[in-house]
């Protein structure tokens, strides 16, 4: 019924004159500075409210609305305008153009000798013109607004807003309905009011309840009542005011409409990066957090941090809402610059270099804890760990120190190292690429492995040590007297690896135990390409070699003929042994044993796999520093 309703009071405002649809008339606040203190604020804001009442009335039927005080003191306040504080001049000029009326009304009260007089003018916005002005005394506010009151009609048919002079210049006007349309000739009701309908900018749709009515600016009279009025705009934030339309009166809608905008949370991670991070929102300076407003749609946010990788994001905003924004920020590599006694191959991670005496040597490694490890033929590893921040540098210092020689007291042999804990002796390999086998093309870092297997003796000084645990007996086990210079066997996993910790060690991986059975070229077996024949601790000949008559293993080294290129005795036969990798469900194993022998178990490249809990005559192992 409403929206009938509507419609018809659109028809009726559309086929009335020009003049009488949509002009509006404010009543800006008055100068009192020339009252000596004898006129408040509530006194001026009672006189103005008095000027619009006696305005709207003498105006009644011309087409003119007096925007209301609530109304002008809204948009005053939202545009940030203090006119009181300025003259009538241009100051009250430029705020009527700004609220985007036709005609304003201002003047100045002064008071002199018990009486107040006023100077009241009627300007044309357009033109800045005075189109009327008048003259108002008393001796109370209240008789200041009486005086305005009968001087109020020809004040406007002086500006030529009423009267005959006002028709006259009324622009001629086309009905926007046949003359005969009911519609088009009924008079405006008594019981109407005016809504007057404004946003800067304008051009914004209008919706009355709900129904599109038009767009601004826009004028409507319609029956009195209470109308809830919604101004939308693409890319600002609609707005949304309840009317109260009176009869006989009119009402001022104006908004400064809002950009649509919103809001972005920005996270930056690591926390370390995030305690210094630069934030950026589309090249301008922002934060962690809640930043903003944003106009609605994509931004882009850039995080950056002192050693890490700038981060940058585009994430779009709407209208009120907060999007969220993670950034994280990859740590840049740190340095190591190393320094050491001699020439040296010094890695830490992946990352190798061979360094001087006579200089720093630079490592890039990962931000955080690094282990530096520096290697020399005829000198023990020397390594340090430390602390690199990221994209810092860290300086490190090492010094080699010599092996023992054939005619000292540790009893090196053919530029080994014996380890003096267990007694054993490693052999220094350079390391470097696989050829063929597993793990082609893999480099392999310098390192020393047991010249032979975990002995039974060395493994006895562990146990008496109390940093290893005894092995299993019987059958083939060798933990008996007489067996101390065989291979230490009947041991599972976990014993092999605690054998190689308590002398500084670990268990050889994969990689590093095939590159040592290869040779560093990619040998068939660790003597050569040949077949098996007497070159391990077997029993059998040929090819394939079966299970023969052997009851358990041979002494170590007991077959020089089947050493390494770098001379690592045992690499084929005699017992399998643990590595640190896992390998088909279990721990591997290479290298084949005594107990059982095919050709192919003896190769550099074959691999095989234990439980880690497994025990049994023919699987021992031996250590990598």
């Amino acid at each position: 019924m409403r929206s009938a309703l509507l419609a018809a009071s659109l028809v009726v405002a559309i086929a009335l004159p020009a003049v009488a649809a949509d002009h509006t008339i404010v009543v800006l606040p008055l100068d009192v500075s020339k009252t000596e203190g004898h006129m408040s604020p509530a006194a001026r804001a009672s006189l103005e409210e008095e000027l619009r009442d006696y305005a709207s009335d003498a105006l009644a039927g011309s087409g003119w609305t007096v925007m209301t005080g609530e109304t002008t003191l809204k948009i005053l306040s939202d545009t940030g305008i203090d006119p009181s504080k300025c003259g009538e001049g241009s100051c009250h000029l430029d705020t009527a153009k700004q609220m985007n009326v036709e005609k304003f009304i201002s003047g100045s009260v002064q008071f002199f000798e018990g009486s107040y007089t006023a100077s009241v003018r009627l300007i044309d916005t357009k033109s800045g013109n005075i189109l009327a002005p008048v003259r108002l005394e008393g001796k109370t506010i209240h008789e200041l607004g009486k005086d305005f009151a009968g001087k109020a009609e020809k004040f406007f048919e002086k500006s030529r807003l009423i009267g005959d002079a006002a028709q006259a210049s009324a622009p001629a006007f086309t009905p926007a309905t046949p003359s005969n349309t009911p519609a088009a000739t009924a008079p405006v009701s008594a019981a109407q009011g005016v809504i007057k309908i404004l946003s800067s900018p304008s051009g914004a749709k209008v919706s009355i309840d709900g129904d599109v009515a038009g767009s601004t600016p826009f004028t409507l009279k319609n029956d009195a009542g209470t109308y809830v009025v919604t101004i939308e705009l693409p890319g600002y934030a609609p707005v949304s005011r309840t009317v109260e339309l009176a009869p006989g009166k009119s009402a001022v809608v104006n908004e400064k409409l809002m950009q649509a905008a919103g809001y972005i949370d920005v996270g930056v991670q690591p926390e370390a990066a995030a305690r210094a991070a630069s934030v950026t929102v589309d090249g301008q300076l922002a934060g962690v957090g809640k930043q903003g407003p944003y106009k609605v749609g994509k931004h882009a946010v850039r995080a950056e941090s002192a050693g890490y990788k700038a981060a940058e994001q585009s994430i779009g905003v709407d209208n009120g809402g907060t999007a969220s924004v993670q950034l994280v920020l990859e740590a840049l590599p740190g340095k190591l610059l190393v320094s050491v006694n001699v020439a040296a191959v010094c890695s830490a991670g992946s990352a190798r270099v061979q360094a001087t005496p006579d200089g720093m040597s630079k490592l890039e490694v990962e931000a955080g804890r690094a282990q530096v490890t520096c290697t020399a033929d005829g000198y023990e590893d020397a390594s340090a760990e430390v602390e690199v921040g990221p994209g810092k540098a860290q300086a490190v210092k090492l010094s080699l120190k010599r092996f023992a020689t054939s005619g000292d007291s540790g009893g090196a042999v053919d530029g080994g190292r014996v380890e003096p804990k267990s007694g054993l002796e490693f052999v220094r390999l350079p390391g470097g690429a696989l050829v063929g086998g597993n793990f082609a093309g893999t480099r392999v870092a310098p390192f020393a492995l047991g010249r032979t297997a975990t002995t039974t003796a060395a493994y006895g000084k562990c146990v008496a040590a109390g940093g290893c645990t005894e092995p299993n007996t019987g059958g083939a086990c060798n933990w008996k007297a007489g067996r101390e210079n065989h291979p230490i066997n009947c041991v599972d996993w976990n014993q092999a690896g605690a054998f190689c910790r308590w002398i500084g060690g670990r268990l050889p991986k994969a990689e590093e135990r095939e590159w040592a059975a290869s040779g560093g070229e990619g040998r068939d077996f660790p003597w050569g390409s040949q077949a098996p024949s007497n070159q391990l601790c077997w029993d059998g000949e040929g090819s394939d070699l079966g299970k023969g008559n052997r009851k358990t293993t041979c002494p170590v080294g007991a077959y020089p003929a089947g050493r390494s290129k770098q001379g690592v005795l045992d690499l084929a036969g005699n017992v399998w042994e643990w590595l640190d990798t896992e390998y088909t469900g279990g721990k591997e194993v290479r290298g084949g044993s005594w107990s059982f022998g095919i050709a192919q178990l003896f190769r550099a490249s074959y691999r095989s796999s234990n439980d880690p809990s497994y025990r049994n005559g023919s699987v021992g192992f031996r250590c990598a520093l």
